[in-house]
């Protein structure tokens, strides 16, 4: 009667060690969301690097052209690479037989489309810090919300639900108290110029301003600086309607 026990717990213990060899089974539909969420995430890692780089252009001597960080471009190569990677994953799931219901798969490209424009959107702010003198640096991070702690704090915390959201498949609030785009139009000054800065920026927007080529990049900063912030509520959107 002993052995028959031990062979029996042998057999089991044997069984349960082989289950716990087999993988646990991954449908492609979750991959890509798991996807999603870490370049989301990794985006807003790419928005911290191009703050910081911001800050350090500020700081440096006036007149002078920045060098490119080429840390950032980096991270851009590698975040396209594995969107470019999930829209392939995305075209080839019409052939996984749903399980839960019909899948949103172009909600999920139209996600990937959002992410691949914040990277051109970040590229083009990079290039844009390089041309930028320091002075007018600080007039564009202090006038569109880059140095305020509670708007930065707010953007962030999007980011954050955005890609837990995605991650966990969950339904982000339907309100959320990051109202970043009304914020930016209401609180931010962005172009209007009303005030001088420490550094001496103009008070008024004149002809000869309006011919300042600084100025105009300072424009088109303001312009990529709400393109960011109003892209973030639009992908809020788009995973609010997402569903495995």
């Amino acid at each position: 009667m002993a052995y028959r026990r031990f062979l029996a717990v042998s057999a089991g213990i044997t069984v349960g060690v082989i289950g716990s060899l087999i993988p646990f089974p991954v449908t492609g539909r979750s991959m890509i969301r798991a996807t999603c969420s870490r370049t989301i995430t990794e985006l807003g890692q790419l928005h911290s690097d191009l703050q910081d780089y911001a800050y350090r252009r500020y700081h440096a001597a006036p007149g002078t052209h920045g060098k490119p960080d080429e840390a950032i471009p980096q991270r851009q190569v590698a975040i396209q690479v594995k969107l470019n990677a999930t829209k392939a994953q995305i075209g080839v799931q019409k052939f996984e037989p749903p399980l839960q219901g019909p899948w949103p798969g172009n909600l999920y490209s139209d996600m990937v489309a959002l992410q691949v424009e914040l990277i051109d959107l970040y590229g083009s702010f990079h290039s844009l810090l390089q041309q930028l003198e320091p002075a007018w640096i600080e007039a564009l991070l202090s006038r569109n919300g880059w140095s305020d702690v509670h708007f930065v704090a707010d953007h962030f915390a999007v980011i954050y639900m955005c890609a837990n959201a995605t991650k966990t498949g969950n339904a982000l609030p339907q309100i959320t108290p990051a109202p970043l785009v009304d914020r930016f139009y209401t609180k931010l000054e962005g172009l209007r110029i009303t005030k001088v800065d420490s550094r001496g920026n103009t008070q008024h927007v004149n002809e000869e301003t309006l011919h300042d080529w600084q100025y105009a990049l300072y424009a088109i900063g303001c312009t990529l600086s709400f393109a960011i912030c109003y892209v973030y509520p639009l992908s809020e959107y788009r995973k609010l309607m997402c569903r495995d």
